[in-house]
């Protein structure tokens, strides 16, 4: 189908003279004629490699066209009525184009409040269930500089952004590599807000910090033993054991008994530790789709997304390391991602009670206060204190509070977490009677 026609506006001519999409289809032309990288098939990559051309395109754009960006909302918002309006194949480059501008003018702070308001939210949106990869990719860059500006969550996430993003970050396809980057990178910004964080989490999304690479030298493995579940329970021992010792390495395909065999929770926490036990053997716990270390910056706050299965098992992983400031806020990150119960079970049977208990009495106050914390927010549910129980940890916790040297802080967070192991008991005791 041919794209039609329309005649090209002078950048000085008045919008409010002609109906707004025929003013903006009209203008999409001249726009894209002002710069040749907004005719590129891959116009966000090709930008995101080379910082410098990527900022002359801005400030030609702003040049070529002052009143874009001198008008405030208004033409901002007729780029998107054409954006809107060039929905059929035919009109997908003027689609792309008009995004890219947008794009553009997004990357600087000042033009991003002038240029989208937050009514103009809800179409770019959108746009990341758009047919077109391309535009699909682009809208994500959008996206991604809109997270940077925190009065933009509250309409982003109005607008559903959420799950769009997570549903982007779990598309396995080769062609999302950018699109993956850009929808981690706006959940990490989001997240940062404790509401949207636990959106994110129910989404089955877990916020992990970045400790960095070096931090997981100090990962030893357990010395082989009869393998145990990594809540600390032992696996049952068959009454078949194998002629030729497999019973240890192919422990699965003997629990014949069904009172032998595990529960998904258990399942997941072992898959999730081997994955993650593995990596840091290996060497390639922090590293990105293509090799490269992760790194923290201000735009991610030093912090990455996983599925939970992995999130849960890596910070149960790093507060088990030497790293004091990695392990304060891992326990810290346990605490935040405990916002349900299915979030509470599953940092239990990965072996997080146990370790934060151990916690509680190290020698950094900061990974104290951060495992008391945790602990706290675990306490949320009756089976997570059934297991402080069980681990002695009633004692222990009165041992923080007999402790002089207690921060007052870690003492009010035990101070709670006592009080609901006793509502616990009180509440078993009563129903016995």
């Amino acid at each position: 189908m041919r794209i039609p026609q329309f005649p090209i506006l002078s950048p000085q001519h008045d919008a409010t003279h002609t109906s707004p999409l025929s003013g903006t289809l009209a203008m999409l032309p001249a726009l894209a004629a002002a710069s040749p990288t907004l005719r590129t098939s891959r116009p966000v990559s090709r930008l995101r490699r080379n910082h410098r051309h990527h900022h002359g395109v801005h400030l030609h754009l702003h040049h070529r066209f002052p009143s874009l960006a001198a008008d405030g909302g208004g033409r901002g918002r007729f780029l998107l009525v054409g954006t809107c309006a060039a929905s059929d194949g035919s009109a997908g480059q003027i689609k792309e184009q008009c995004l890219c501008t947008i794009w553009n003018f997004s990357v600087d702070e000042k033009l991003r409040y002038k240029l989208l308001g937050s009514d103009m939210l809800i179409p770019i949106v959108r746009f990341l269930d758009d047919e077109d990869i391309k535009v699909k990719e682009v809208a994500a860059s959008i996206t991604s500089y809109l997270t940077l500006s925190h009065s933009y969550h509250g309409a982003l996430v109005e607008a559903g952004v959420i799950p769009k993003l997570v549903h982007l970050l779990q598309t396995k396809d080769n062609d999302y590599k950018i699109i993956r980057k850009e929808a981690r990178s706006s959940l990490v910004e989001l997240s940062t807000d404790d509401s949207y964080h636990a959106l994110i989490v129910d989404q089955g999304l877990v916020r992990i910090p970045l400790v960095g690479s070096s931090a997981y030298k100090a990962f030893r493995p357990q010395p082989h033993s009869w393998p145990s579940f990594p809540d600390g329970s032992e696996i049952q021992r068959s009454s078949r054991p194998s002629k030729y010792g497999a019973t240890e390495l192919l422990l699965g395909l003997i629990l014949n008994e069904k009172k032998a065999e595990p529960d998904e929770a258990k399942i997941n926490a072992m898959i999730g530790r081997s994955n993650q036990q593995f990596l840091a053997r290996v060497g390639a716990i922090e590293f990105d789709y293509e090799g490269k270390e992760q790194s923290g910056s201000q735009r991610n706050d030093h912090h990455t997304i996983l599925p939970w299965i992995d999130g849960v098992a890596r910070l149960v992983l790093i507060i088990g390391l030497q790293d004091v400031s990695a392990i304060a806020k891992a326990a810290h990150a346990i605490g935040d991602a405990s916002v349900n119960e299915h979030m509470r079970t599953s940092f239990m049977e990965a072996g997080a009670v146990k370790s934060l208990l151990q916690l509680l009495m190290h020698n950094d106050v900061p990974v104290r206060e951060a495992s008391a914390y945790a602990l706290e927010k675990l306490s949320g549910s009756s089976k997570v204190c059934e297991k402080i129980r069980v681990e002695d940890g009633r004692e222990l916790l009165v041992n923080v509070l007999k402790d002089s040297d207690t921060p007052v802080e870690q003492l009010e967070k035990t101070i709670h977490v006592l009080s609901r192991i006793l509502d616990m008991e009180v509440s078993m005791i009563t129903a016995v009677t």
